[in-house]
């Protein structure tokens, strides 16, 4: 994986993102970056397990895809993948309002 720049808003220092995770009560995990210079810290996203799952099941689903034979085959499976990352990002920002609104 190509590495990540940042530039950090409260100094602007521009640096090399390195991802951190933290895991947080019900099994939520919490991913984040910290500015070396002034330890600003910036939240990717929060993830947990339904999540995960999810994201197995596209990643799957988009493996499947690439090898579907037929457009009817492809455009079945599209919609499925649609709904799935649909229901992975409604998941993912109810998690986020429900950690940061504690």
């Amino acid at each position: 994986m190509k590495p990540v720049k940042a530039q950090c808003e409260k100094c602007n220092h521009v640096f090399t993102v390195r991802f951190h995770k933290l895991r947080l009560s019900n099994q939520v995990d919490k991913h984040f970056f910290i500015c070396p210079k002034c330890k600003e810290e910036y939240v990717s996203y929060y993830s947990n397990r339904k999540m995960r799952q999810l994201q197995d099941e596209i990643s799957e689903m988009y493996s499947r895809f690439r090898k579907c034979k037929t457009e009817e085959e492809a455009g079945v499976l599209d919609m499925k993948l649609q709904k799935r990352q649909a229901e992975y990002e409604r998941i993912r920002d109810e998690l986020k309002t429900k950690v940061e609104g504690e």
